[in-house]
């Protein structure tokens, strides 16, 4: 542009002496080499492998100095706050722990040689039973509080899990033997006579029943009695204690 107007000073140059083609072009070169740099460093970045929550990896595809290429599976993890515990209930179990409404859930299971006790809350519970065991689902997810996050749940351990509900007032807890055929007791009254009962059961375990009761004691037949008679007098024989 100097040489230019130093041998034409009062005419404008040309676009082939201001050099605007070669401009342009380095220009377009430069736009090209930055776009260049940026996928590069995308794929750099893509070289990084990184969860975005805490978890544990069950399967890895990878060996230390293997080329991978974009897209392929690596392995397989899952995350730690996404463990859940199923507990399958029965009728009873399920309708008394919909009752309840933040019971006291503890977990206990066993690996790698040591014992975990895990406090768990619910979930979800179900919204149907199972069509072929005729049990209710009911998901718990360990809670997150303390020295109990550093203690992980491993999938697929067995676990036992003791859940204490809301307390009661008025409940017989009646010997399983007890229930007599519909889940009905035969109750001696104060007159040494038998009255059968149709009582309102809370939840029934292995050994015991919890039904509700007026809150007075009551004398219970414990073994079965197919034969009773309503209003039948009651004959007592101590025998060895």
């Amino acid at each position: 542009l100097e040489e230019w107007k130093s041998l034409n000073p009062e005419a404008p140059p040309p676009p082939l002496a201001a050099r605007q083609p070669q401009m342009q072009e380095a220009q377009a070169d430069l736009k090209a080499a930055q776009a260049a740099l940026a996928t590069a460093e995308l794929n750099l970045k893509r070289t990084e492998f990184s969860l975005p929550f805490d978890g544990r990896v069950t399967e890895s595809a990878v060996e230390l100095g293997q080329f991978v290429s974009a897209g392929a599976s690596l392995g397989q993890a899952y995350s730690m706050a996404g463990v859940e515990i199923e507990m399958p209930l029965e009728d009873q179990e399920y309708g008394w722990i919909r009752e309840s409404r933040d019971p006291d859930i503890t977990v206990e299971t066993s690996y790698l040689g040591q014992d975990h006790n895990i406090k768990a809350r619910i979930k979800r519970l179900s919204a149907e039973f199972d069509p072929q065991t005729r049990l209710a689902r009911v998901i718990l997810t360990p809670k997150k509080s303390g020295s109990q996050a550093k203690q992980p749940l491993l999938p697929g351990v067995f676990v036992d899990i003791d859940v204490i509900g809301p307390m009661r007032e008025n409940i017989w807890l009646v010997p399983i033997s007890a229930l007599q055929e519909g889940n009905r007791i035969w109750v001696i009254g104060p007159d040494n006579r038998l009255r059968l009962m149709t009582p309102e059961i809370i939840n029934i375990t292995r050994d015991y029943a919890a039904v509700r009761s007026d809150g007075r004691p009551a004398r219970v037949v414990t073994s079965p009695l197919p034969n009773g008679t309503e209003g039948a007098k009651v004959r007592f024989k101590l025998g060895p204690i």
